[in-house]
């Protein structure tokens, strides 16, 4: 018994201590990653990261991190980042299958609390971005003040200071029917929630190799698409309805109808009646959208151009609902008209501060003009509410900011503070010189 006893204690121990020892090297394996991965990435900025903790049934969490890019001081804060697999010992084989050509069968990424704010400067030059791609595409939206695309300046003029998001990225392996299958789920504050799910089909193996086999090359199969609208769409509709100076119901109705060239830029296609029927309900009462198609064997997203509009809903088995009501009219077309090619955009928008941006593609008339400060008449300001303006007045100070509003004898000028605003009233009197931030000389 005794023997027994000391046996049962000795087990105990040895469990105990390979416990301690998985655990212990479970943590020193995802430390030394992170911090190869601050080393890397200090090449570019700053990551920080706070708590790491580990569990024995295969999942992985790094808390609190913080991201900054170099001459940057905007802050991207996640919470926390949870690495989830089915147990133990598929996490500590999941590298060795990456190291083998293998992909694991199954894994689970979270990202919770992913965090931006929207006073910032990489959020001011997106900020100028946008007001770019807005103004070389300006004409095209006869709405919203000629606002095509949005940014963080459009998104704090509705009523947002900052980005909070949750994010899941899944999937699995169903070697029974040789697909995998994804989820991705995402909810952002205040904005909207969506799910993905898909099927990419003919996987019978694992392996890369096999998967570049051409009888084995993975083809998307089935997707669904949900979204649930959390405030984003009442306030759109209201902030463009107020801009274009319409009641709302007058805007959706004009919104829905939009020109064809329109909806190339922002749809990628044009919608027939019953497609634009049933944006203008969603308008009206944005609750939730859900779409589904499957794609037959033949057809894949780089040749379904190929088809006939006509043709394409019924080709996938196209599926669209608005707030639990089916859209019978699914019918499109595709845009024939001559469009802008914007993608010499991106590389401004990343370049580094004090880099000579690269020449536009297209539209080179546009690239004498420079965003700058141009000087306009007192009595002329009305004309630009909304753009940023810099004002000097006669006690020899200079008033900068957002010109929100012009009166009889003031004018409101909104600046913006940490995680705030203010507004200060300028007497008209007052100023002696006014100038306007633009991208094109004052009219």
């Amino acid at each position: 018994m005794e023997k027994l006893k000391y046996l049962v204690l000795g087990l105990l121990v040895v469990v105990v201590l390979a416990y301690g020892g998985i655990k212990a090297y479970m943590y020193y394996s995802l430390k030394n990653k992170m911090d190869l991965l601050a080393q890397q990435f200090s090449l570019v900025g700053q990551l920080k990261y706070g708590d790491l903790t580990t569990s024995v049934k295969g999942s992985l969490t790094v808390k609190d991190l913080e991201i900054r890019l170099h001459d940057m001081d905007d802050e991207l804060r996640i919470k926390a980042i949870h690495y989830q697999t089915p147990n133990l010992l598929y996490l500590l084989q999941a590298n060795k299958k990456l190291e083998e050509g293998r992909i694991p069968e199954s894994l689970s990424l979270s990202i919770e609390g992913l965090n931006i704010g929207l006073f910032g400067e990489f959020t001011d030059r997106l900020e100028q971005f946008v007001s770019d791609l807005n103004f070389q595409l300006q004409g095209v939206n006869p709405l919203c003040g000629g606002r095509l695309f949005f940014g963080p300046r459009e998104l704090r003029d509705m009523g947002y200071e900052e980005i909070t998001s949750d994010i899941q990225i899944g999937y699995r392996f169903d070697r029974a029917n040789a697909q995998i299958i994804v989820d991705i789920i995402s909810s952002t504050k205040d904005i909207a929630a969506a799910r993905i799910q898909g099927i990419i089909a003919r996987i019978v193996d694992t392996s890369f190799i096999s998967m570049m086999q051409p009888d084995h090359r993975p083809r998307l199969g089935q997707i669904t698409f949900n979204y649930i609208d959390q405030s984003y769409t009442k306030r759109f509709t209201k902030y463009c309805a107020g801009l274009s100076k319409l009641e709302l119901n007058e805007y959706i109705a004009a919104e829905a109808n939009q020109q064809p060239v329109y909806y190339s830029y922002t749809w990628g296609f044009v919608p027939g009646p019953g497609l634009r029927q049933a944006y203008g309900a969603f308008l009206t009462k944005p609750e939730q959208i859900e779409v589904s198609l499957e794609l037959p064997e033949a057809v894949t997203p780089k040749n379904l151009h190929l088809f006939k509009p006509e043709d394409i809903p019924g080709l996938l088995d196209l599926q669209v609902s608005v707030n639990g009501e089916a859209v019978k009219d699914l019918s499109f077309d595709f845009y024939k008209g001559q469009k802008l090619d914007l993608s010499g955009n991106i590389d401004r928008l990343f370049a580094q501060p004090g880099a000579t941006p690269a020449a536009p593609l297209r539209e080179k008339k546009i690239a004498k003009y420079e965003t700058k400060y141009h000087i306009v008449p007192v009595s002329g300001l009305k004309k630009y509410i909304g753009e940023e303006v810099r004002l000097q007045t006669t006690t020899g100070k200079t008033r900068l900011g957002y010109l929100t509003k012009i009166g009889s004898k003031v004018a409101n000028v909104e600046q913006r503070v940490h995680r705030g605003r203010f507004t200060m009233q300028v007497p008209l009197g007052s100023i002696t010189k006014a100038e306007v931030l633009l991208t094109r000389p004052a009219k």
